[in-house]
């Protein structure tokens, strides 16, 4: 049974593949003291500071109280051709 500690520690590690599967390369910050980002990935000249959350239901808590009606899925897929 996968709880919110076991979610939210895969979420990172999880991500890092996904960029690297996608040809980026990443460097992963480890230690309790990550300021500002969790991972850096790193496609040619183009650098990105990730900072990586992980939830059971999908939710992203940081902005969903902003929004109303947010289709996440739609976002990432409307952002993806441009990465």
């Amino acid at each position: 049974m996968k709880n919110s500690w076991h979610v939210a520690t895969a979420a990172e590690p999880f991500a890092a593949a996904q960029f690297a599967r996608c040809g980026w390369d990443i460097s992963v910050q480890y230690g309790a003291n990550q300021p500002e980002y969790d991972l850096v990935a790193v496609d040619k000249s183009r650098m990105l500071k990730v900072s990586v959350k992980g939830s059971k239901d999908g939710g992203w808590g940081l902005t969903q109280s902003y929004l109303s009606n947010a289709n996440y899925h739609g976002a990432v897929d409307t952002r993806l051709p441009t990465l």
